[in-house]
């Protein structure tokens, strides 16, 4: 067996049956003041794993995008902490979420360019969520420009994905499990709007984390598969 399949398989049972379940319980409870924190931890570990494969591989371009976006989304994961509490901090982690997909993107276009099918399709999901946008007046308030702007960039980041799962090339489990991560990236973003502006519920935030963290390790582990 592969040993990075194995290292992989480990890593995954751990942080999905041991350490999110636990940050969810904690969630759930509200009252507990270790939850951020923990967070923060569960963040700390996708940075440890990206330094981790920029030393694997020599420092080379891929490795150091991606570890640039888990750092930013790790500060990013930071100020959400003040998701409903603190407007101006709820907007610096916007940004830095901005600049994680920046990260994550450039380190796509690295993989497999870039064309025009990334931008139409960004176009066509963009207007749909214009559509229900308008339709159920959510107020953003002072963070409407940054949370237009980092939608812009996070639906690009899932177009992206999408094209490279539907390459016509043999696709390889570095851009697999780079494209269903950043998938579930995407759709984390999309039940986190909801809940922060549309409808408040528990539900909606265990979806965010799992999708969220999930999505996060496929990508942090992705990089150990670049040949």
């Amino acid at each position: 067996m592969d040993l990075r399949i194995l290292v992989t398989a480990i890593i995954c049972v751990l942080y999905l049956l041991v350490l999110l379940p636990i940050y969810i319980w904690m969630d759930r409870k509200r009252e507990s003041v270790e939850t951020p924190g923990y967070k923060l931890v569960l963040s700390g570990i996708f940075c440890v794993l990206g330094l981790a494969a920029v030393f694997v591989h020599d420092f080379s371009i891929f490795p150091l995008l991606i570890l640039g976006g888990l750092i930013l989304a790790m500060i990013g994961d930071y100020f959400l902490v003040f998701l409903f509490a603190d407007e101006k901090r709820f907007i610096c982690g916007i940004l830095a979420f901005s600049v994680t997909q920046v990260f994550y993107i450039a380190g796509m276009i690295v993989l497999s360019g870039i064309g025009i099918g990334e931008f139409i399709m960004t176009i066509l999901v963009l207007s749909a969520i214009l559509i229900v946008v308008l339709k159920m007046k959510p107020d953003f308030g002072k963070a409407r420009l940054p949370i237009n702007i980092y939608t812009a960039l996070v639906t690009l980041m899932a177009a992206k994905a999408v094209m490279m799962l539907l390459a016509g090339e043999r696709v390889m489990t570095l851009q697999w499990m780079f494209s269903m991560g950043a998938l579930l990236f995407w759709v984390s973003d999309m039940f986190l709007g909801i809940n922060r502006f549309i409808k408040k519920r528990r539900i909606f935030s265990t979806l965010v984390a799992v999708c969220y963290f999930l999505g996060q390790l496929m990508i942090a582990i992705s990089v150990y598969y670049q040949q």
